[in-house]
Parts: C-alpha cells; sequence; structure tokens
C-alpha cells in the first residue's frame, strides 16, 4: 500500500550550526545543562542515545528531556568538530528549552562560539528569549496547520514522536481564536504525553502482509499477555490463550467492539492502549469478534 502524501508544512526542522565548541559531552556539561533546565522550571532528566558514526560525522545523539520532549533533539559532532543540532518541526517547549539549554552552556564556556540557524551564513543568532519564543511560534503555527489539514482533508495525520508517532486530532478553520490556541496547546500537550505515559507497555508488533487475492495492509499482533499498545495499523491479528488459531480483524471493527470495555484505553484517533484482560473474558471476545479465523501453524 503507497504511503499516502502529508501536506507542506508552513516550517521544517531547523538546524543551528555551532561553532568553536572543543568539547561539549562531558558529565559537568550536562549537570550545567541540567541546571539551566531546572531554573526554567523544567527537570533536568536528559536521555542521550548515540548513533553509529557516518560518513562525515564523528558522532551522532539523539538527546529528549524525560516528560517534556515531542520529539528530541538530533546533534551531529562532524569530522571537523563542529556541532550541527536539528530541532525538528514539532518539537515542544521542552525541546527548544533543552536546545537553547545546551547553547547557553557552550556559550557560557567558550566565548569565540557561534550559532548560525540554517541557511543564514551571514549574522549568527542571538540565544535570547525572544528567539525561543519565535521557534515555538513556528512549531505552533505548524501543528495548526495540521490540525486544520486534517479538518478539510478528512484526514488522521500522524506525527513522528521521538518514541511514539501521534496520530493529530481535527479542527475546523472557522472555530474562535481562543479555540485554536486551545486546540493547539492540547495537541502539545497530548504529543508530549503520549512518548512518556505508556513508556511500560509492550508495543504491538507490526507486519506488511499481502492476502491471496492481493490485498495490502499493516497488520499488528496483539495477544493477552501484558499491557500492550497499539499502534496505528488496519487490522490486528488475534491470538487467544491457548494459541489455537488466529484471527484477523478489522481494527476499525476491533475498536468499536471495544468501545465501553474497560481494558481498552484510547490514546489518539487511530492507536489504543490494551490491559491484560482475565483469560476467560479474552477468549470470549476472541471467539465472538467479527473477523477470519485461521488455525496456528
Amino acid at each position: 500500500m503507497a504511503k499516502k502524501k502529508g501536506p507542506q508544512i508552513p516550517y521544517d526542522t531547523d538546524v543551528f550550526h555551532i561553532f568553536g565548541a572543543k568539547k561539549f559531552d562531558t558529565d559537568a556539561f550536562w549537570d550545567r545543562v541540567g541546571k539551566r533546565l531546572e531554573e526554567r522550571g523544567y527537570p533536568a532528566n536528559i536521555q542521550i542515545n548515540t548513533f553509529d558514526s557516518e560518513e562525515g560525522i564523528k558522532e551522532h545523539y539523539e538527546i529528549v528531556l524525560k516528560g517534556e520532549s515531542s520529539q528530541g533533539l538530533h546533534l551531529y559532532q562532524m569530522d571537523n568538530f563542529n556541532l550541527h543540532m536539528e530541532l525538528p518541526w514539532l518539537a515542544s517547549w521542552g525541546d527548544v528549552e533543552l536546545a537553547f539549554a545546551m547553547m547557553q552552556t557552550l556559550e557560557a564556556k567558550y566565548k569565540i562560539l557561534e550559532v548560525y540557524l540554517n541557511d543564514n551564513t551571514e549574522q549568527p543568532i542571538a540565544l535570547v528569549e525572544g528567539n525561543m519564543e519565535a521557534m515555538m511560534t513556528q512549531r505552533a503555527h505548524n501543528m495548526a496547520y495540521m490540525l486544520e489539514y486534517n479538518f478539510t482533508h478528512d484526514d488522521a495525520l500522524g506525527a513522528p514522536g521521538c518514541r511514539r508517532e501521534y496520530i493529530l486530532d481535527s479542527l475546523d478553520p472557522k472555530a474562535t481564536d481562543e479555540e485554536w490556541q486551545k486546540a493547539v496547546s492540547e495537541a502539545f500537550q497530548n504529543f508530549v504525553a503520549i512518548q512518556w505515559v505508556f513508556e511500560d507497555c509492550h508495543t504491538s508488533g507490526l507486519a506488511n502482509v499481502k492476502s491471496p487475492d492481493g490485498e495490502e495492509f499493516q497488520m499488528r499482533f496483539l495477544a493477552n499477555t501484558e499491557d500492550t499498545f497499539v499502534g496505528c495499523c488496519q487490522k490486528l491479528s488475534l491470538t487467544p490463550t491457548d494459541e489455537s488459531y488466529v484471527k484477523l480483524v478489522d481494527i476499525q471493527d476491533f475498536c468499536n467492539a471495544m468501545a465501553d470495555n474497560k481494558y481498552f484505553i484510547p490514546v489518539d484517533r487511530m492507536q489504543f492502549v490494551m490491559k491484560k484482560m482475565p483469560a476467560k473474558q479474552w477468549d470470549m471476545l476472541v471467539k465472538v469478534i467479527k473477523g477470519q479465523e485461521y488455525p496456528k501453524k
């Protein structure tokens, strides 16, 4: 199944080009970044993932602020030791705060530090409050654009987060300014929450399937073994307790059947958490729900 193209958002990822920082990956550096964040009212719980080096790139890091990041940051140390930092197109306030806390810490340590934004090679960007607000305003415009797009196209577009995808809601373009501000704020809150609230949940496996009649679809596997986060898909493969067969169920049919079930927790327009159920209840659900049964091989 070909993936649909989404809308051309107003603002893309911003890239900060940082010159003059000789060393940053020390405990002392991260302690100072944490203190800056705490002074701004954010928890100093910074998580760092390291990726394999690439051509021209000495180090590649994903940096997130636990409980506050929607998309996190990507930091690249180039072979010439200059730094490039990417601030994604739907970064949260926590992501923006983290990016500026890191750059301000470098600025305090290296007096000759210069930071250029995107393609601007003439004038360094000032690491001040006004520019932080501008970064977040751009991302608020992106979020508003996506909400409007989903409404006008009757769609349910998603945005990739640092841990999980988030399926955006929609809003009528004729809504009041107050309604728009509330919707955008809530969308960012939900985008951040989906990254962190369900950390302890198992994530259902995903497969791209082509049926004998040529139908292509994305399928997720769901068994009643643990609390499970079920991401976007078109069909579910359900397995009863004895694993004697599987049942292929349309995702919308499943969600409709589970609407009032206390073990079913909607997360956004298309994703949900399925809490582990008593075995007898689960087996009955698999038995009675509409779908196609296949014997377990």
